[in-house]
């Protein structure tokens, strides 16, 4: 194993399968007891975290993005948690070298990786095979889209898009300014179609040994546990936590700044929302992205889907237990 391991690092590991790698997934929408079922299997198995959350790389983001305490990321190892500051800026392309890097690693030990989370561009990229340009290249093209975007408008940018590339045009949500804009730094970028740099999309291939255990819940049940969490996050202090990330220069960064429960006790600090209606918005807003993220998941014929609402959640360990053996060898299952 270790020379196969060995020779992967030093091919494109981006694009190749990987079998002789293991790991388990657990995704599914916010609030769904990831990080509570996952943290029960990887001590059972002695098994290392590796987070998939876009908001939980940023240090100092930890109320608010319902990060795992200090304390138990000391008793089980996590990964990509707290790996860059506020002030920086993080994508899917660099989650997947690093989140791929992460589970060689841990295969490397003779230990389960279990990578957890609930955005799926990340959950995705790190076990399919999927091309993702580095956007760090692209910084030029997308400023000066992004500038065009700001001065003239959204119709322009979808007026360049539909004279570039139609087909791209019909398929991406044009009312949404961050696709338009990716799909012609895309298509500026490749000076190829849009659609041929998405023809991994169709794929849904793992590239390693995987099982990917989905938790999902009647949507009145998610939505209470969604409410009953933002509430729980004001009396942890999110409020202070944001007014500190401000202090550090967080008004800076535009993709930390959007994070749900952020950007609208920043409207709220900012006066254009009493705390009272910020509460209610942040409610809304993440009950609409549960919404979105199940709508993601359900895409993925790979996923095992198992129910937090219908069954305690030491039955859903002795579920994954099953999986986890009658699909094949993994480290410490015995």
């Amino acid at each position: 194993t270790g020379a196969k391991i060995k020779k992967s690092k030093q091919a494109n590991y981006h694009y190749r399968t990987q079998k002789h790698l293991q790991v388990l997934a657990i995704v599914g929408p916010t609030a769904s007891k990831k990080s509570e079922l996952s943290l029960k299997l990887a001590e059972k198995f002695k098994a290392e975290i590796i987070s998939a959350d876009s908001m939980q790389v940023y240090r100092g983001m930890d109320i608010g993005t319902s990060k795992v305490s200090a304390e138990i990321r000391r008793k089980v190892k996590h990964h990509l948690i707290d790996i860059i500051s506020v002030n920086d800026s993080f994508n899917a392309f660099e989650f997947q070298k690093l989140s791929r890097q992460a589970i060689r690693n841990i295969n490397e030990k003779q230990k389960l990786p279990i990578l957890v989370g609930g955005t799926g561009l990340y959950v995705r990229s790190a076990l399919y095979k999927l091309k993702l340009p580095d956007e760090n290249n692209n910084k030029e093209i997308r400023e000066k889209l992004e500038r065009e975007l700001e001065h003239k408008g959204l119709s322009s940018l979808q007026k360049k898009l539909k004279q570039k590339d139609k087909q791209a045009f019909s398929v991406i949500d044009i009312q949404n300014p961050r696709r338009v804009v990716r799909a012609l730094e895309i298509i500026i970028k490749t000076r190829k179609p849009y659609l041929e740099y998405r023809q991994d999309w169709n794929s849904w291939q793992p590239i390693f040994n995987s099982i990917i255990i989905g938790l999902t819940a009647s949507r009145e049940f998610l939505y209470k546990r969604i409410n009953e969490r933002v509430d729980s996050m004001m009396k942890a202090s999110l409020l202070a936590e944001v007014k500190q990330l401000i202090k550090e220069g967080f008004l800076q960064v535009k993709v930390a700044k959007q994070a749900l429960g952020y950007k609208e006790l920043i409207d709220h600090i900012n006066g254009f929302l009493s705390l009272e209606e910020a509460i209610v918005l942040v409610k809304k807003r993440t009950r609409n992205f549960a919404k979105r993220q199940l709508t993601w998941f359900k895409k993925d014929p790979n996923i095992e889907w198992l129910d937090i609402e219908k069954e305690p959640i030491d039955d859903i360990i002795e579920k994954v237990i099953i999986l986890l053996k009658r699909f094949g060898q993994m480290y410490n299952i015995d």
